[in-house]
């Protein structure tokens, strides 16, 4: 059985939909995800007596809030009740889909690589399946050529003019290119290779994610979710800001932050 990774939470925010959440957490239970965290905590925004009944179900510590107060809110709320060091933080609709010993793999390496000060946040979304709602390379496609598709000279002329009209676009997809092709850094020199399955994206090339990531708490408090509140997105969700709508800036991109990605852990429904 694996031992608990020191210094390492896991944070899952909730909100409705308790069909995708059960079988997020089951899978979560079935692989043995929560063996690997000190400490783990669901954060339930418009809390039901179902949600915690839920949360009793596969022994989660629970929070809760009688409204919905947004994704930025409510990441700050859940880390405010965390004390570990380190953080993976999922949404109710992000299942597991790899074997406990890859997931011991992938964390302990996310954890090393953060550690060392290699990566500033290490990405779980799964590369082979990321799942719903993945459009990086399709984005990507519309730019730059992918495997096994077939030459056309029309669409090759389409790219390069795209390319040539919108630089700063074309510049802000490489970072998609370990998803959506094998040879990423050779292509794209921005990128390293860092391990054979780890790939390190500089922030200039790749928008932040709230989808599955491992990060330092005091990192995203102290210097994400501070620029998000002091920088609010004239964009929002409901009313309420979203971490990714308003990091999706240039100040992101000029912060040289290291991104890696992996194979990943966890697909979206």
């Amino acid at each position: 059985m694996p031992q608990p990774i020191p210094e390492l939470g896991l944070c899952i925010l909730s909100w409705r939909n308790h069909e995708k959440l059960r079988v997020t957490l089951d899978s979560y239970r079935r692989q043995g995800l929560f063996r690997f965290f000190s400490e783990a905590r669901i954060l339930f925004q418009e809390a039901t007596a179902e949600d915690y009944v839920i949360a009793e179900e596969f022994d989660l510590s629970a929070l809760g809030l009688e409204s919905n107060v947004g994704i930025e809110q409510g990441w700050a709320y859940l880390l405010n009740h965390m004390n570990s060091r380190y953080i993976v933080f999922l949404e109710n609709d992000c299942p597991l889909i790899e074997p406990e010993a890859v997931v011991a793999h992938e964390l302990n390496q996310g954890v090393r690589l953060l550690d060392r000060g290699i990566v500033d946040v290490y990405r779980l979304r799964s590369k082979e399946h990321p799942g719903a709602k993945f459009q990086n390379c399709t984005k990507y496609q519309r730019y730059y050529p992918v495997a096994n598709e077939p030459y056309s000279p029309s669409q090759s002329l389409m790219r390069t003019l795209r390319r040539w009209v919108r630089p700063k676009k074309a510049q802000r997809l490489i970072g998609s290119a370990p998803y959506c092709i094998h040879d990423a850094t050779q292509r794209h020199p921005q990128l390293k290779q860092h391990t054979d399955d780890v790939i390190i994206v500089p922030s200039a090339y790749l928008n932040w994610t709230n989808q599955s990531v491992l990060f330092s708490r005091t990192w995203m408090q102290g210097v994400l979710l501070a620029r998000v509140r002091s920088h609010p997105s004239h964009r929002s969700i409901n009313g309420f800001q979203d971490i990714e709508m308003a990091l999706n800036c240039d100040w992101w991109r000029q912060q040289a932050f290291k991104i890696g990605i992996g194979p990943g852990l966890f697909t979206h429904l």
